[in-house]
């Protein structure tokens, strides 16, 4: 069944048929969904183990009292060489998992679209240039509009020697850079579905968001309670299940939580841009 729209104007939104259509789609495409959760898992460790082959310090908890001058003694230990390499492989980490990100939404919008999870959904590069930038560009807004509350918390408090004001800074911080997460949630949907230049498909995200801001919060906050609650309902059905039931129990709950966020948020950029839905 087609949801269309009328003259190009927004359907009804409602975060209840969006978190119904994640968790229908999710069951329906359950066995690819499983298949890229595993792929991202695998691809995930073999770039940790490559770019983190030198591993990180280990510190000898049973003296505490000491650890601070173990971290000394192991950051000494950091040739230039090293460095170079640590940051090589952040940085190809970074790439990795932004290119993959991207595959992810692209399988979203594709079940939105009528189509099933596809493998290679995830290995394109379309779009991918433009969404890196609009990735650091977001990054950057985030990190500043949150450093000036959290920095300014930290000045008052100094000044008026009250640390309850450093609290209060990284609070209102930590709120402000989820709200401004949050309008710039549909941006990749924007680059793969309009194809929106970088900072169009920043401007379009906000335009998307603001009207139903409540109900994105709304959305955001429920899928995080319901991915817990998947999570959590696994690992107690599995251990109720002597233990054997994890293994059936823990992919059933990767999948789910790959599948209903991803899923969701395509019908919710498709609804709001007025585009039909599957």
């Amino acid at each position: 069944m087609t949801m269309e729209t009328t003259g190009g104007a927004p359907a009804a939104y409602r975060v209840g048929d969006a978190i119904g259509f994640g968790w229908k789609r999710s069951w329906r495409n359950f066995w690819w969904l499983l298949l890229v959760a595993v792929i991202l898992s695998v691809i995930s460790g073999v770039a940790n183990t490559v770019f983190n082959w030198q591993g990180t310090p280990q510190y000898d908890l049973n003296n505490p009292a000491d650890i601070g001058n173990q971290m000394l003694s192991g950051a000494s230990d950091l040739s230039g060489g090293r460095i170079v390499l640590l940051l090589i492989g952040l940085v190809v980490q970074v790439f990795v998992a932004t290119f993959f990100g991207l595959g992810v939404v692209r399988i979203g919008l594709a079940v939105a679209t009528g189509d099933r999870v596809r493998v290679g959904h995830l290995f394109s590069f379309v779009g991918y240039g433009r969404y890196l930038a609009a990735t650091i560009i977001v990054g950057i807004i985030v990190s500043v509009a949150a450093g000036i509350l959290i920095g300014g918390g930290v000045a008052i408090a100094f000044a008026r020697n009250q640390i309850a004001w450093a609290a209060i800074g990284l609070l209102l911080g930590v709120v402000l850079s989820f709200v401004v997460s949050l309008f710039f949630c549909l941006f990749a949907y924007a680059i793969l579905g309009e194809n929106a230049p970088n900072l169009s498909s920043l401007s379009r995200s906000w335009e998307l968001v603001k009207p139903r801001f409540w109900a994105i919060l709304g959305l955001q906050i429920l899928i995080a309670l319901i991915v817990i609650g998947i999570f959590v309902a696994a690992i107690i059905l599995g251990v109720l299940a002597i233990c054997i039931g994890l293994l059936i129990t823990i992919p059933i709950a990767i999948t789910l939580t790959y599948g209903i966020p991803t899923f969701a948020y395509a019908y919710t950029y498709r609804v709001l841009s007025g585009q039909p839905v599957s």
